[in-house]
């Protein structure tokens, strides 16, 4: 019995070793956070500090009355969840003089049922660039974009 302890805490301490220790680890998204934020700010109705996370210089011009366009949509209601399922990067938000993008499909739950299908679902588009980073589209759907 002991020797299988022993064994076992060994494999443990192995284990744990090669788990810190990556070659590679991926950057975190850059924009998860402010998006969700933004989407539950368009929920409630406060759209001015829904509108913080846009990237001003690059933004797409419809995107305010869009956004007052969702907040109609929502009624008021509450985001109870707002996941990120999905996701695509172009560029490295390491490299100077390149422009970093990520699109990211959230689903959006306005009930407490996970299980089933979100309310909606939302795509967004964040940029990086040498004069600023933000938010520049916001897309909000009834039905999955990424099917």
């Amino acid at each position: 019995m002991k020797k299988f302890i022993a064994l076992l805490l060994a494999l443990l301490c192995v284990l744990s070793l090669v788990g810190c220790v990556q070659p590679y680890k991926e950057q975190p998204l850059r924009n998860l956070m402010p998006v969700q934020k933004m989407i539950e700010d368009i929920a409630t109705g406060n759209l001015e500090e829904a509108w913080n996370p846009v990237y001003n210089r690059k933004v797409d011009p419809e995107l305010k009355e869009t956004l007052e366009q969702y907040a109609e949509m929502f009624a008021g209601r509450e985001v109870k969840r707002c996941d990120c399922y999905d996701f695509e990067r172009t560029g490295d938000p390491t490299v100077s003089g390149e422009v970093y993008t990520e699109i990211l499909y959230f689903k959006i739950y306005l009930s407490e049922d996970y299980s089933g299908e979100p309310d909606y679902y939302a795509k967004a588009v964040g940029i990086n660039d040498d004069d600023g980073t933000g938010v520049i589209s916001l897309e909000i759907y009834e039905e999955d974009p990424v099917k």
